[in-house]
């Protein structure tokens, strides 16, 4: 122990043998150089914040001089006696400075639910609206939205789709909270927002009601639906409009989800035993399922022409290897039959 000088750093080395050394200083107790194997010499500064002892590097040699480290040791060591815990004060710091953008992607990477991993229509959700909804907060800090910006953010959206408003805010909540779990210390603190905002604007301002949703083809339009389909499948121009319209069709007969219908692969259909399979990990609720084929629905699959290299049952054919996108087309054409602007679910609904 010694008088920290900077001749005395100059000629400090790493015992042979040793990882590290550490020369403490006798003027001020706490404050060191450490010195590496490799040669590398940073000033530390070691102190106790009520029972827990710490240990901080204030930075390199040559960064800091002496009497600047001494300085900044002095300070930690200050605000140690004053019980601020270095190590939790730069925790905080790096949750006040974490983006809703970091966040939004840590989530999606890394949550897991009781069935794993996010489903992709979650995750491309979230994508969506930190992307369209909350583009302006992505890359600020996340602990800059507050219960205002919140509030204000909700109504501006529900102005053009209160169901898009509910959804976002949903969102935004989970991300948070996510976030505040991130930061939260051991002794169950949270330095990154308190109380979520989101839960704090919900106070003031309940979710939109949300409207019942039980519309289908109406039963007596089910038959032109499916002779317009039938029409499609034969005689469309291309063999992406007659997939597009075999697609709906194959909708109607199962009531499959959109996603589970459009990514079927030909090697999970058994045409021996007249079945189909959708495994859990398209499966919403990640369960697998097994539909029977009847022999409407068979025949519909075997009149797909298989494209060499691809293997969707229903194939696009601009996209090597890619399965059928949005039919919007044959879906608005089915609308127009039917009387009423229909989605995807309401052909779910309507095959139930």
């Amino acid at each position: 122990m010694a008088k920290l000088t900077k001749k005395l750093v100059d000629a400090f080395e790493c015992p042979q043998g040793k990882e590290q050394a550490f020369l403490w200083c006798s003027e001020r107790r706490g404050f060191a150089v450490r010195v590496t194997s490799a040669g590398v010499k940073s000033f530390i500064v070691q102190g106790r914040v009520g029972t827990k002892e710490r240990r901080e590097t204030i930075g390199r040699y040559g960064v800091f001089t002496v009497e600047k480290a001494k300085e900044r040791a002095e300070e930690i060591l200050r605000d140690m006696r004053h019980g601020v815990d270095p190590r939790a004060e730069k925790k905080r710091q790096a949750a006040l400075n974490i983006t809703l953008q970091a966040v939004a992607d840590d989530y999606v990477l890394n949550k897991r639910t009781k069935n794993g991993a996010l489903r992709a229509s979650t995750q491309a959700d979230i994508k969506r609206h930190v992307e369209q909804n909350f583009g302006d907060w992505a890359k600020e800090p996340i602990a800059n939205i507050t219960r205002d910006k919140c509030l204000k953010r909700f109504n501006e959206i529900t102005k053009r789709s209160p169901s898009q408003a509910n959804q976002a805010f949903v969102i935004l909540r989970a991300l948070i909270n996510h976030a505040r779990e991130m930061h939260a210390t051991e002794d169950g603190d949270y330095p990154l927002l308190a109380v979520n905002p989101v839960q704090r604007m919900l106070k003031l301002r309940k979710l939109n009601p949300e409207e019942v949703r039980d519309r289908r083809i109406p039963t007596d339009m089910i038959g032109a639906v499916w002779s317009m389909l039938q029409e499609r499948i034969v005689n469309a121009r291309t063999l992406n409009d007659q997939n597009a319209a075999a697609y709906v069709a194959f909708l109607l007969l199962t009531g499959t989800r959109k996603t589970e219908a459009a990514t079927l692969t030909w090697d999970r259909v058994n045409f021996n035993e007249d079945w189909f399979f959708i495994p859990k990990e398209i499966a919403k609720n990640h369960n697998a399922l097994t539909f029977p084929l009847s022999d409407t629905l068979r025949s519909l699959i075997e009149s797909r022409p298989k494209v060499e290299g691809n293997p969707y049952v229903f194939a696009s054919w601009g996209k090597k290897s890619s399965h059928i996108g949005d039919p919007r087309g044959v879906m608005d054409r089915v609308s127009e039959i039917a009387g009423l602007h229909l989605s995807f679910h309401d052909l779910r609904r309507t095959a139930d």
